[in-house]
């Protein structure tokens, strides 16, 4: 089994990964049926966070340990925070505003009450900031961006990696669909399509900002918290459920500007003497 991770490092990831997070999040499936939801919330919280760290986090833990024998490059890459600035600026101020602006623009789902009013709207988003923090984008992103993209890189290109990545990402989220208490209750065709699409295109764009950064967890973490604080943010200021397909038209923009500007090697730098025919012939992953 050992030999087997080592040799096929991206499925064994995809395997722990979602083998780690589902065997937390599918039993609410059925239990909802049974149970009203505000009666487990809490508890599927709690659950929940167990699945971030059992999925990619451990899985991300153990392939790198087998795949390399060490952890240094594991915990090194949480501290490398001297990248070039391009990189906060399009973590912490281009995604969010893509967000915005496309949800503002574009039509989406009627607005009902805003849950954010008066003070809050100030305060509101400040605590969200914090709490979308540490509920996800830490835990998942030292598999997603912290592992998965660099395996994926030295095999396929990196517009196809970002790709592939995208759709692992998203549907990692799938039994999250079907249970009402989490934040990604997406249960018709569109919104799940719409959803594919957001991770897509964001993984895109995340891709872009990690090779910028030269590799490092903490501006992917940035970047994802980011997606996801938009989306809340403006949620919680107009009142309107998750604008996923305005939200992903303005990810759509901003991966448009990333494979313009690097010709679609999304600012990855192959090691020297590796040609595009030696990632395409490299060993399965």
């Amino acid at each position: 089994m050992i030999r087997w991770l080592r040799s096929h490092p991206l499925t064994g990831f995809v395997i722990l990964a979602y083998t780690g997070s589902w065997i937390f999040w599918v039993p609410f499936i059925p239990l909802q049926k049974f149970i009203p939801a505000e009666s487990y919330k809490p508890a599927a919280a709690g659950v929940g966070q167990l699945a971030l760290l059992a999925g990619p986090f451990l899985a991300s833990l153990i392939m790198t340990r087998l795949t390399t024998g060490s952890l240094r490059a594991w915990t090194s890459s949480f501290k490398r925070w001297r990248v070039p600035p391009v990189s906060y600026a399009l973590a912490l101020i281009a995604i969010p505003a893509a967000i915005m602006i496309a949800s503002a623009v574009l039509p989406g789902k009627e607005a009902g009450t805003p849950s954010f009013v008066g003070p809050a709207v100030v305060i509101g988003p400040l605590i969200q900031g914090v709490v979308f923090l540490i509920g996800g984008p830490i835990q998942e992103e030292v598999g997603w961006r912290g592992f998965a993209l660099p395996v994926l890189q030295e095999r396929i290109r990196p517009f196809q990696a970002a790709v592939v990545l995208g759709v692992i990402w998203g549907g990692w989220h799938l039994p999250q669909f079907f249970v009402s208490a989490w934040d990604t209750p997406y249960n018709n065709v569109t919104d799940v399509l719409g959803f594919f699409a957001f991770t897509i295109t964001g993984a895109v764009v995340m891709s872009w900002i990690t090779n910028l950064a030269h590799g490092s967890v903490l501006l992917a973490i940035l970047a994802h918290n980011s997606m996801n604080w938009a989306l809340a943010t403006w949620s919680g200021v107009t009142g309107q459920q998750e604008p996923i397909w305005p939200a992903t038209a303005g990810m759509a923009v901003l991966a448009a500007v990333a494979i313009i500007a690097t010709r679609g090697r999304l600012g990855f730098e192959a090691p020297a003497g590796t040609t595009p025919q030696q990632r395409d012939s490299a060993p399965p992953a």
